[in-house]
C-alpha cells in the first residue's frame, strides 16, 4: 500500500458539485467540507436534490449579504448561476 490519502479536491472531482457549491453545503449544514461532498453527493441523486442544492445557496447568499459580505454573496451568485446552468433540465 502506498499510503496516499484522498485530498478534499480529489474527492470533490469525483462527485458531480463544484467545490464553492460543495463549500456552500459545508456552510449552511455546518459541517466539514468531506461531509459537504457526501451530502452533496446523496442530494444529486434525490428527486427534489437539486432544488434542494438551489435552497442551500440562496440561503447562504442571504445569509451573506445579511452580515454585509457582499463579495461573497456576489460569488454564491456565480456559482449559484452556474449550477442552475448545469441543471437546465431541472430550472427549466
Amino acid at each position: 500500500m502506498g499510503g496516499e490519502l484522498l485530498t478534499l479536491d480529489d474527492c470533490i472531482a469525483f462527485g458531480e458539485l463544484s467545490r464553492d457549491v460543495v463549500l456552500a453545503i459545508a456552510e449552511h449544514e455546518r459541517v466539514p467540507e468531506l461531509s459537504a461532498v457526501a451530502i452533496g453527493s446523496e442530494l444529486v441523486q434525490c428527486i427534489d436534490g437539486i432544488q434542494r442544492i438551489q435552497s442551500i445557496l440562496e440561503t447562504v447568499i442571504a445569509s451573506a449579504l445579511a452580515r454585509g459580505d457582499t463579495g461573497y454573496a456576489r460569488t454564491l451568485e456565480t456559482t449559484l448561476a452556474n449550477f442552475m446552468g448545469e441543471h437546465p433540465g431541472v430550472f427549466g
